[in-house]
């Protein structure tokens, strides 16, 4: 819930962020919790972070990935407390519990990758960021070389691009080798 003390200033800020990325956020979310009710407690939390770190906020990066960053955060933050309020069983586990358990343990892996991409992401030139972020976001070649008034060949070409710098970013992140 939102802290009556907030000014009305930061409240609109926060109502646009809502409004501007949500859904984008919100799927985020599900992808790590996959939970509704979670996904939207950590889109919520994420949102008040970032409000509260508005003044923080880096020019260096886009609005957008830093966003992502802190709701990603948020979700795993979720992940660690149910990881740390789950009881240790004193019998045998039921059946399934370790087919839960390993999927609870690929989602946090997942969402750690997520995040190391969000973070290489961000440390992209601009050109590059928001051509990866607009095939993240599931917009079409055309629609994306529309919206940037280029070519769809073009801009085909400009993925190309942004693929392998990101590649080589994740690369230098994960300490791994690049590959083509």
């Amino acid at each position: 819930m939102l802290d009556t003390a907030l000014s009305q200033d930061r409240r609109q800020v926060l109502a646009d962020l809502a409004r501007g990325h949500g859904t984008r956020l919100l799927a985020i979310a599900r992808r790590i919790l996959r939970n509704e009710d979670d996904a939207r407690d950590a889109v919520q939390q994420g949102l008040l972070r970032a409000l509260r770190g508005l003044d923080r906020f880096d020019d260096r990066s886009s609005l957008s990935t830093w966003l992502y960053r802190v709701v990603t955060n948020a979700a795993l933050d979720i992940v660690r407390a149910r990881r740390r309020c789950r009881e240790d069983p004193l019998d045998a586990a039921p059946p399934g519990v370790a087919a839960r358990d390993a999927d609870a343990e690929s989602a946090i892996i997942e969402a750690e990758e997520r995040s190391q991409l969000y973070a290489a992401l961000g440390a992209m030139p601009r050109a590059y960021r928001s051509t990866i972020e607009d095939e993240l976001s599931g917009l079409g070649l055309r629609e994306a070389a529309a919206a940037r008034g280029v070519t769809p060949l073009a801009l085909k070409s400009r993925r190309f691009r942004a693929r392998q710098h990101l590649r080589h970013r994740m690369a230098t992140l994960t300490g791994t080798t690049a590959t083509a």
